[in-house]
């Protein structure tokens, strides 16, 4: 343990700022790496999906033939050719029943949905960062008001032992002031190991190494006590259900791609072409007489170009594809029904979500002048109570009463000033706003 102690108290800390932290688990978060390329994929697949309106092709090929031909009664002789056709054809999409249209859609809807799911990975990561950096400093605000309440049992403490001197109090109650001091530091000991792990969970969602922490930011302690009053429609912003919008969009680009099979597909085409044929040997070549027994000379120029075009237009219709179009129309309707239906039930979640948040911070916000009236009125008769049993007009169980209020009171205002901040966040994370601002 001693060594343990050493060990905290030797490691160089990291001052971190909340904005820091929020800058760290953007740039080092492998899910946040990944959600990004995602999207790029998706960009890729619909700069892509632009092409199917237009096709090319561009060919070539080239060889050349060397052997020998034994007709039937003649002497064999050698023969040779060569070739070579180049080719190009382009051709574009004048009609195909909104097919191109559709793909394209379908591209465009899945880049935004997969866009909306970096966002998702984004908030739910500042989420976590947010809640991780307040419960530090929660647990910091309980050690301190643990560390009040210890100053105040060590003060009275100091009176009783005094009192004990001068043969005005019972050595019980010196004894039973000591326990209750140093069960208190034993509750401050256990409450810096849970510092301790509460920072190195902060540093495991940021992709630190095991690193003792300074938090520069401190929870606030002023806050608007107004009571919430949520808008008419608290879940627009949020981008599940602009995903869910997304991906209806592409359902009906696949309505529209299942419906365009059953349509013709009309095409605006041209091709053009050039190639050299030559040969040489048993046969004739070019009008000329092979002689029996002789070959003919090769001629290169035989290899000039033949050039050839052609510009035209190509409908392509099958009948027989109306049945599996009407099945897979139907099939994609009834996946539109579906997120018809999860978006409805999405939306009901999410505004339930945002009505219990904001009634949690309506709660929290209506304990903060309570607590705060109550931990004055502790500290106040805690002196009082002291000052009595100085006196001999208390008694030790009045002045051991006081002590527990002023640090129930103490540690009661420390908890629910980290819970109202974390209550905000949430509240803000729900109505899909920036987490710092004020709900």
């Amino acid at each position: 343990m001693i060594t343990w102690f050493f060990a905290i108290a030797s490691a160089d800390p990291l001052e971190l700022s909340l904005s820091d932290a929020l800058d760290l688990v953007e740039e080092r978060n492998p899910d946040l790496r990944s959600a990004a390329l995602a999207t790029t994929v998706a960009h890729i697949a619909v700069e892509r999906s632009r092409l199917d309106r237009f096709t090319a092709q561009l060919s070539g090929s080239a060889g050349t033939e060397l052997g020998f031909q034994k007709p039937w009664g003649t002497p064999a002789v050698r023969t040779e050719s060569a070739s070579w056709e180049t080719r190009a054809s382009t051709g574009v999409v004048l009609y195909s029943g909104g097919r191109v249209d559709s793909t394209v859609d379908r591209a465009v809807a899945d880049e935004d949905a997969t866009r909306e799911q970096a966002t998702l990975t984004l908030r739910d990561l500042q989420r976590a960062t947010y809640t991780a950096y307040w419960n530090v400093k929660g647990i910091e605000l309980s050690i301190g008001a643990t560390e009040d309440g210890l100053a105040a049992s060590r003060e009275a403490l100091g009176i009783i032992e005094a009192k004990a001197k001068a043969g005005l109090a019972a050595e019980l109650d010196v004894n039973r002031s000591r326990v209750g001091v140093v069960s208190q530091e034993a509750d401050v000991v256990n409450q810096r190991q849970r510092l301790f792990s509460a920072e190195l969970d902060l540093c495991r969602l940021l992709q630190l190494s095991d690193t003792h922490l300074v938090l520069t930011d401190q929870l606030p302690t002023e806050f608007d006590l107004q009571p919430i009053v949520l808008p008419a429609d608290p879940a627009a912003a949020r981008p599940e259900l602009r995903q869910l919008d997304a991906n209806r969009r592409g359902n009906d680009a696949d309505v529209r791609l299942a419906r365009s099979a059953a349509l013709p597909s009309v095409s605006l085409v041209a091709d053009a072409g050039a190639q050299g044929v030559a040969s040489a040997g048993g046969f004739p070549v070019f009008g000329a007489t092979q002689v029996a027994g002789t070959t003919a000379a090769f001629d290169a120029t035989m290899l000039a170009p033949s050039l050839d075009g052609s510009v035209g237009l190509v409908a392509t219709w099958n009948p027989f594809d109306l049945l599996r179009a009407k099945m897979n129309v139907d099939r994609a309707e009834l996946s539109g029904q579906q997120i018809t239906a999860r978006t409805e039930g999405q939306r009901l979640s999410l505004e339930t979500d945002i009505r219990v948040a904001a009634q949690q911070v309506n709660t929290l916000r209506q304990q903060v002048p309570l607590i705060g009236e109550q931990v004055s009125l502790a500290r106040s008769n805690l002196t009082i109570v002291q000052d009595l049993y100085s006196q001999g007009n208390a008694t030790i169980l009045d002045l051991f009463n006081a002590q527990d209020q002023f640090r129930s009171s103490r540690l009661r205002e420390a908890d629910l000033l980290v819970q109202l901040r974390l209550a905000e966040v949430d509240l803000s994370w729900s109505m899909a706003r920036d987490l710092e601002e004020a709900p």
